[in-house]
């Protein structure tokens, strides 16, 4: 208590000499101190007077005009109303603080203001109970440092910063997965009156019902249907803010949250059906419902009045002026946050574009090809694309359960078996005695010396072939799409005809070196007397022809770089064998598998790539030792054919094969090919015709060893990363005038080039902001002008209702995406503020 003293009278001569008077104010709770005790200690140069709310008017009056010259220590014991230390603050030269107790010497550690922080822990002293909160209270204000307020409490509490926008977002994460315990803990401490009035003055509203939060979210999602076009209906209007743009951004910003997004999705659709939203939107034109972006509740729509045209009219046709449509849609937000909706779309437009090109090539089908090289070439050119779209369109499907769809999908899968593979596969049958000598069309056997040796002797660079079981052509030409898209490297895609009968032993040896015949014995394919039955003996085989090695990939992708690096140290040729398609096809309890393992087997191999040019591989040549048929169990057709199979010394349900001293007997559905088409020298080939089969039950679904384009040709996919690459088109603002005047400020881009070949689109978002944070909505949007006339792109903004300074900057911020999933920086201008100020 001396020590008190002793500090107080010296802080009173501190400020007599600097400003001839002193007034000191001091407020210790629970302090033990009677005004005639302390001005006895004080003595007559100063005047002590107790502090309450009764005195303040007259000390009031004391301090200003009474005594105008006197010194005064205000002083009380007690916990002092905020409205008195409010109406201190009037009195004149009482700035003066005396700090003795806990909360003086809090406000000086944090560097914030006493009244405040005095006025906080009086009202709501549970807050200040707990250690681990007062800590993390001075944790906020060293990072933000200010006069203290409820909103730094309720940071503490929500565990965000010290922003309404920021713990509102913080409460809405935590309402929406059910976790309760900080709104409670908030109720309990006598927040909930501070927070409720800080949210209304955020969100712009006069009311919120007794559920607060629902009544939030529902305010929050109507200010983004009402921004992206919707009516302001009678049972909305109690929701409407006058901040829409700024709350529509924040929904934007919930949905972008991947922690957020299904409980924020579901939210919407409750909210959709309690506003019952989806009665509404029946009434709005297709123009309409497409300015929509964020609401699953229009794709609903949209989907119910497809369905009601495809069972009004003919399928196909009932649904080629939704094109355009569904191609939008595939890109708006909801969709692409909702699989089941995306599915749907996605499943539409590969349907239609099945259906068109099916209907084309069913026209032309009857007029059979000259021969069987010009049914592969036509094959390569064109037709790949249906085996590529039915393979997308079977697997959309698969999760669907709208009974209008999955007739429709048995319908077009009639048309592909029973109508377009029969036909070609017979076809190819017919055609199997007409040799051709010459072909655009390389075969397998000439692989090794085209792609791989002849490129090492020119270049001197380190060749990598990866070889991926029963990856047919059409997946090739995709993952050669995607490696030309995501690679910085030039990716060409090329056609090859493996060798028949087309499995796996056979095809994989012609993809080695041919130093001498071919011929098999006891179930292994040799080539000069060397065996080529597994990773040992394939990579004996190219060591004959230069420093090699062969490697499952799995393995070789299992390692890390440096250990990649010592396996293919002082390696001419790297083999890397890839196997998921066939491993799942030619099972019979895992081949319906075969169209997903194909979808992988494209993503696995586009990493493998990047991994290799990530050790800076020059060249990489990717191939398949022959593709596969997959046909439905509707597809009933078996072969009739009775051929001896006991004398057969390999086979399959595609295929036999007999030594030429073998006899085997025919009856009908199949046919011995000529000689000159197997590289298998004194070697008899028995394929079934058209999609005939040698054997029925599981497991003859997936199948190769026959003469089918689809079954015969593979891709041959070239990438090299010693040119340049791709590049994606740049763009550039031709905005000169960095004025905005409107609350709906428009730009215009320019796309520098037209999409060619080596030049891809760019994807970007664009926004406005301010001092880091958004201020506007954001656009995304795709450049991708393939003519001239259309490289400008209009795009405009709406920024958020708030007051901006004349003057005031702004940037506009463009950011392009990385393939990762992140929005990294490409360009930003900036611009000024002149608009009046929001009223």
């Amino acid at each position: 208590m001396e020590r008190q003293i002793q500090a107080l009278q010296e802080l009173l001569s501190l400020e007599v000499a600097s400003k001839k008077r002193a007034i000191i104010t001091w407020i210790e709770p629970d302090g033990e101190w009677e005004v005639e005790t302390l001005q006895q200690l004080l003595g007559d140069s100063v005047q002590v007077r107790e502090l309450n709310e009764q005195s303040i008017l007259q000390l009031k009056r004391e301090v200003e005009r009474e005594s105008r010259h006197a010194s005064f220590v205000l002083y009380t014991s007690r916990a002092v109303d905020s409205s008195v230390l409010d109406a201190l603050h009037s009195v004149i030269g009482c700035g003066t603080i005396f700090k003795s107790d806990d909360v003086s010497v809090l406000a000086s550690k944090w560097n914030t203001d006493e009244m405040s922080l005095r006025r906080l822990k009086m009202s709501y002293p549970k807050f200040f109970n707990a250690a681990r909160r007062v800590s993390n209270l001075e944790k906020i204000l060293k990072q933000t440092p200010g006069i203290i307020s409820e909103i730094h409490l309720l940071a503490v509490l929500t565990n965000s910063t010290p922003d309404i926008k920021a713990i509102l977002q913080a409460l809405l994460q935590k309402w929406h997965n059910h976790d309760y315990a900080v709104l409670i803990d908030i109720e309990k401490m006598e927040f909930t009156h501070s927070l409720i009035t800080g949210i209304k003055d955020y969100l712009a509203v006069e009311h919120l019902t007794e559920d607060f939060m629902d009544s939030v979210t529902d305010i929050i999602i109507t200010s983004a249907f009402l921004h992206e076009g919707g009516l302001l209906t009678p049972s909305l209007v109690p929701l409407k803010s006058h901040k829409i743009n700024q709350l529509a951004d924040l929904h934007h910003q919930m949905l972008e949250d991947k922690s957020m997004q299904l409980v924020w999705l579901s939210a919407t659709k409750k909210w959709a059906e309690r506003y019952q939203i989806h009665d509404d939107l029946r009434a709005y034109a297709l123009k309409e419902l497409l300015r929509f972006q964020t609401f699953v509740v229009v794709d609903e729509v949209l989907l119910e009045r497809i369905r009601q045209d495809i069972l009004q009219t003919e399928f196909p046709e009932s649904l080629e002026h939704w094109r355009a449509a569904l191609e939008q849609r595939e890109l708006v937000e909801s969709v692409y946050y909702t699989k089941q909706i995306r599915n749907q779309y996605s499943y539409l437009l590969v349907y239609l574009e099945l259906r068109n090109l099916l209907n084309e090539i069913l026209h032309i089908l009857p007029i059979e090809p000259s021969s069987l090289q010009d049914l592969y070439e036509n094959y390569v050119q064109v037709e790949y694309k249906i085996d590529q779209l039915y393979r997308h369109l079977s697997i959309s499907v698969e999760g669907l359960d709208d009974e209008v769809f999955l007739e429709s999908y048995e319908s077009i899968q009639h048309s592909y078996e029973q109508n377009y593979l029969l036909t070609r596969a017979a076809q190819a049958v017919r055609l199997v005695d007409q040799v051709r000598d010459s072909s655009n069309i390389p075969v397998q056997t000439s692989f090794y010396e085209k792609y791989v040796q002849v490129p090492r002797l020119m270049t001197k660079a380190k060749q990598y072939v990866i070889i991926s079981d029963a990856l047919r052509y059409e997946a090739g030409v995709e993952l050669a799409e995607r490696l030309q898209s995501n690679v910085r490297a030039s990716v060409t895609c090329q056609a090859m005809q493996a060798s028949i009968p087309t499995f796996t032993k056979l095809d994989m040896a012609s993809l080695l070196p041919q130093s001498g015949k071919m011929t098999f014995q006891n179930n292994i394919v040799y080539i000069g007397g060397k065996p080529t039955s597994g990773l040992q003996d394939r990579e004996k085989v190219l060591q004959q022809e230069s420093t090699a090695i062969a490697y499952n990939l799995a393995d070789f992708m299992r390692l890390r770089v440096s250990e990649r690096n010592i396996v293919v140290r002082g390696k001419e040729v790297v083999y890397l064998y890839h196997n998921i398609i066939d491993a799942l096809g030619d099972k019979a309890v895992t081949e319906h598998k075969a169209f997903a393992a194909t979808t992988d087997a494209i993503f696995e191999i586009e990493t493998a790539v990047r991994a290799l040019i990530a050790m800076e591989a020059k060249r990489i040549v990717v191939t398949a030792d022959h593709g596969y048929l997959f046909l439905s169990e509707k597809a009933t057709t078996y072969t009739h054919a009775i051929a001896d199979r006991v004398e057969a010394v390999e086979g399959n349900n595609r295929f036999l094969l007999y030594t030429e001293t073998s006899n085997p007997s025919i009856e009908y559905g199949a046919t011995q090919v000529p000689q000159e088409h197997t590289p298998l020298s004194k070697m008899k080939v028995i394929l079934a015709d058209g999609l005939n089969r040698f054997r029925r039950g599981n497991g003859t679904k997936f199948m190769h060893g026959g003469i089918t384009a689809q079954e015969r040709i593979t891709p041959v996919i070239v990438v090299e990363a010693a040119g340049s690459g791709n590049k994606q088109v740049a763009v550039s603002l031709l905005d000169s005038n960095r004025l905005i005047t409107t609350r709906n400020p428009k730009f215009v881009f320019y796309q520098t080039d037209v999409i060619q070949p080596g030049i891809q689109e760019r994807l970007v978002r664009i926004s406005l902001q301010q001092n880091k944070q958004r201020v506007s909505n954001v656009v995304r949007c795709i450049f991708d002008a393939k003519k001239r006339s259309e490289l400008e792109y209009r795009i405009e903004l709406k920024l958020f209702e708030l007051d901006y300074p004349l003057q005031s900057e702004v940037q506009l911020i463009i950011e392009s995406p990385d393939g990762n999933g992140n929005w990294l920086p490409y360009q930003s201008y900036s611009y000024f503020i002149n608009i009046l100020p929001h009223r």
